[in-house]
Formats: structure tokens, C-alpha cells, sequence
């Protein structure tokens, strides 16, 4: 697996470190999230990322090249940005926007050649924004203009695309609607995606890894296996709620394979871990049945048995299960 971006013991901040100690990886094809609070450094992540600020310990690389010797002109070629406050072209059709996504590749005076124009169909096509190209841009509903500046990123054919709160003021099929096109991205073009999110629920169902800052220190690695670990779901002690655990969530349709049905033994003493197998395993394609062969067993927490083919497995992360399944 080829990693597209590496950051190794990095401290971020402005006139002083807010976060530090931070190492995470990109893969090719892969879909990040970066969670944590308000004014946690999430944006101040982002923009060390995008050079723009620099940093103050540690190491940058993008397609194994060091940040800091990369020429903006060269990362605009490397990573696509979506911000959460798009600028709204006066006057500018759909097309004309997602051509701007052709500017790292032209001269201010040269115009765009028939594989432009085939880069930017392919965009309108994978955003599903062809009957609507030839609109004027602020005459389109919000999900569709979020979608038109993602159809701008494609079409800036970078390996790594990078989102600021995509999902931020938009109803809840259109959060589905976005979530899906991310999920084809990476999957079906290899895209590596990394995008901020205050909504874990909706975020995590397509995510691969979670980025997630708390408490002025940052931690990487498997979805569930980070998001257990460091309680994503607790809030204030003195907060008047906490999260249930049976309730339904959305979850990605199940793929109809016998061999991939499954079942988790509840276990009431380890609700929080019961919970995030359950949605790991719903995400990568699996069907929770009662009577599937195939099981389960939450010990404790980081302690998981599988009960497959006869035989029992001892794993000790949520992500081992996946693996070992799959």
C-alpha cells in the first residue's frame, strides 16, 4: 500500500504549539476523518498540511517528498482543497467552475485541450452534476453546490483530496449523498481522502481511520479501535446526556453473502466496545444475524474471541477482527 501522506512527530500551532507528538499516515485509497472539539486544532492541522503555516517540530511528506522542499505550485498537484466557506462565483455555470479544478496543469493564456474537457465531464459525471452544468452556480441548492466544489477538486486529478466540513449545513440525504461519492472515490479511483467532521456518526460509517485531537494530544489508527479507546462518545460528566447504545444508526447496506453474516454476543458490562464492533463490522459489509455461524465474543475491552469455522481466534483490536474476517 503506497502512503500518500506522512506526518512523523509533528507540533503545530501559531506563536506556540497547541498540539504535538502527532504521526499519522494517508494510504492510497483510504478515507481519514479528523475529529475534536472547537478550537482543538483540527483547522490548524489542515492548514500546516496545506502549507500554509508552518510547523514547528517534525517532518511533513507528501508522496514521500518533504513538505517544506514542495513548491506550491507542486502541491497543488498533490492535494485538492475543499474549504467549508466555498466562495460562490458570480455568473459562473457548473462547468465553469469545475474547470478551475484544470488551473495547476495550464498557462493563464492557454485553454483547455479535449483531455481537460474529458477530466471535467468525468467529474460532472461522478458528482452526478451533468443535467446541471450548464446552471449558474448560486442558483443551486446547497448539496449541489458542495458538490460542485468536490466536482472541482476531481477535476484537479490529485491523489490526496483534502475537505474542511463537507457535511456542515446540509440535510441529511445530502450528508448520504456526499458520504457515497467519497466512498466511490476511494474505491473505485484510488482517491485518499482526509476530511473534518463534528458529525462522528454519519463520519465514521464510511471512514478507514480516525484522526482525533483531545486534549491537546492527537491519536491515529483504526476507526473503532481509536474512537473506543479514547471514549469519542463521553461528553462533559456534568452534561445532562449520554449516548445510548441500543439506538438504530444508519449504516451502509449489508453485502448478501452467506459467509457474511455474523454475530456479536452482547455483553453488558462492555456496551461502549459492543457498540463499535457492531458498526465496524456493518461497515465493511457484514449482516448482524442471531444464528449466523460465524461469532463474536467481547471478553473485555481489547480482548475479542471469533468463533469461525470451528476453531477460535484471540485478537486484541477491533481492527484485527476485520482482518481476520475479510
Amino acid at each position: 500500500m503506497k502512503t500518500v501522506l506522512s506526518l512523523e512527530n509533528c507540533s503545530i500551532g501559531y506563536e506556540k504549539p497547541i498540539v504535538s507528538g502527532i504521526n499519522a499516515t494517508l494510504i492510497e485509497g483510504e478515507i481519514a476523518v479528523l475529529m475534536g472539539k472547537n478550537g482543538a486544532g483540527k483547522s490548524t492541522l489542515l492548514q500546516s498540511i496545506l502549507k500554509q503555516l508552518s510547523i514547528h517540530n517534525g517532518s511533513i511528506y507528501i508522496q514521500n517528498k518533504l513538505l517544506q522542499q514542495t513548491s506550491h505550485e507542486e502541491l497543488s498537484r498533490e492535494i485538492a482543497v475543499v474549504f467549508s466557506q466555498n466562495k460562490l462565483y458570480h455568473s459562473m455555470t457548473v462547468e465553469e467552475v469545475v474547470s478551475l479544478g484544470r488551473f495547476p496543469y495550464k498557462k493563464w493564456y492557454e485553454k483547455l485541450n479535449s483531455n481537460d474537457l474529458y477530466t471535467i465531464h468525468s467529474a460532472l459525471e461522478i458528482t452526478n452534476l451533468l443535467d446541471s452544468k450548464h446552471k449558474n452556480v448560486q442558483k443551486l441548492s446547497d448539496g449541489n453546490v458542495q458538490k460542485v466544489f468536490i466536482a472541482r477538486a476531481i477535476a484537479q486529478q490529485t491523489p490526496i483530496i483534502v475537505l474542511d466540513e463537507p457535511l456542515s449545513h446540509l440535510d441529511i440525504e445530502n450528508q448520504f449523498i456526499i458520504l457515497s461519492i467519497f466512498k466511490k472515490l476511494a474505491t473505485q479511483h484510488q482517491k485518499s481522502i482526509l476530511f473534518t467532521s463534528h458529525d462522528w456518526e454519519n463520519a465514521t460509517t464510511i471512514a478507514d481511520k480516525l484522526w482525533y485531537i483531545k486534549s491537546d494530544s492527537f491519536h491515529s489508527g483504526n476507526v473503532e479501535d481509536v474512537a473506543l479507546e479514547r471514549n469519542l462518545l463521553h461528553i462533559d460528566e456534568k452534561s445532562d446526556f449520554s449516548f445510548n447504545y441500543c439506538l438504530h444508526k444508519y449504516m451502509q447496506k449489508p453485502v448478501n453473502e452467506e459467509n457474511k453474516s455474523i454475530y456479536v454476543l452482547p455483553n453488558g458490562r462492555e456496551e461502549e466496545a459492543y457498540f463499535w464492533v457492531q458498526k465496524a463490522l456493518l461497515k465493511n459489509g457484514f449482516d448482524i444475524q442471531i444464528h449466523a455461524e460465524t461469532r463474536i465474543e467481547i471478553v473485555e475491552k481489547n480482548t475479542y474471541k471469533i468463533y469461525h469455522n470451528h476453531s477460535v481466534e484471540n485478537v486484541d483490536s477491533i481492527e484485527k477482527i476485520i482482518r481476520y474476517l475479510t
